[in-house]
């Protein structure tokens, strides 16, 4: 049985994905989303689950860059706002807007595209649009 039926909501957008973009472009995605790195074989610019092992750092004495970065990444998907949750980042995901997607482009210029809900419509270039789903070019 192909994984995908199992773990891709939108199989129309990954096949687009996987047929126009190219394997080094990088993607913004969902904080939630665990499995469009599986589905597609494209980077993404920091998810959720991304999250390093954090046992081995019991003070703030010595954590580790790359768990510092990846908090830096999700604040950013959190409009600059410290969080808690994943819920916290889901949200304000979707409260991103132009101005803060090409300010994340601006601190990280190798960004390609950004992935939305069809709810959340932006004035950014539309590379790929299905029924629950919306890819912006990010220029």
């Amino acid at each position: 049985m192909d994984v995908r039926k199992k773990t891709d909501s939108n199989i129309q957008m990954t096949n687009w994905i996987l047929k126009n973009t190219s394997k080094d472009d990088l993607f913004i995605i969902p904080p939630e989303d665990i499995y469009f790195c599986m589905n597609t074989g494209r980077s993404i610019f920091i998810s959720w689950w991304m999250l390093p092992d954090y046992k081995n750092y019991k003070s703030v004495i010595n954590i580790p860059e790359y768990m510092i970065e990846w908090y830096k990444r999700l604040k950013l998907l959190n409009l600059n706002d410290d969080f808690n949750q994943l819920d916290e980042v889901r949200k304000s995901y979707l409260k991103l807007d132009e101005r803060s997607i090409l300010g994340i482009k601006d601190k990280y210029p190798d960004i390609n595209y950004i992935l939305m809900p069809s709810k959340v419509e932006l004035t950014l270039p539309v590379a790929k649009e299905t029924d629950n789903q919306i890819l912006y070019l990010i220029q």
